[in-house]
């Protein structure tokens, strides 16, 4: 085991890191690469907890299903498997139809929200396109999923001793 990851809460500042990486990524096979860390991490993160709470067979199916039911968590386990594993497994259906590459656009404004002149990059970005057609951006992957993760601390009474701002994730973003 690599000794830095010693609890469920170290996983937790692990997804943290993750995220800002992908958040923070110079190009599109950067950007993949978190992506796809991030979703590993995720499902990791599930299991830590499930050994942590010492679940039995029944609850630790319970808390898998429940887990699995939660969107932004079926999306990561789905992207992670996928890639993990070249494809889901037969008879394993997803609600991914693909992800698709594009560019987003960071402006830079001001406190009252006037854009600044000059003040704006563009950053590798990835929609997943659902069935529906229902998209979901990294950015809203990664608010909802890391927001579910701290639900699931509380509830359970999971020790987080340390303060993880979600904000800080995107902070200090470079724009020329």
């Amino acid at each position: 085991m690599i000794p830095v990851f010693n609890s469920p809460e170290d996983i937790l500042e692990k997804l943290y890191r993750e995220a800002r990486r992908l958040w923070n990524a110079e190009n599109h096979e950067q950007a993949a690469d978190h992506l796809f860390n991030y979703c590993v991490t995720c499902v990791a993160l599930r299991d830590w907890i499930i050994k942590h709470l010492e679940l039995d067979n029944a609850k630790k199916d319970t808390f898998q299903k429940s887990w699995r039911k939660t969107e932004p968590f079926a999306l990561c386990a789905d992207i992670a498997n996928s890639q993990k594993h070249f494809g889901l497994e037969d008879g394993r259906k997803s609600k991914i139809n693909d992800i698709e590459a594009c560019s987003q656009l960071l402006v830079g404004t001001t406190l009252d929200h006037q854009i600044i002149e000059g003040a704006s990059t563009n950053r590798p970005f990835f929609k997943i396109l659902e069935d529906g057609g229902k998209e979901t951006d990294f950015f809203r992957l990664i608010i909802l999923s890391i927001g579910e993760w701290h639900n699931i601390f509380s509830a359970n009474n999971v020790p987080l001793n340390i303060n993880l701002d979600i904000n800080s994730i995107f902070e200090g973003v470079y724009i020329p």
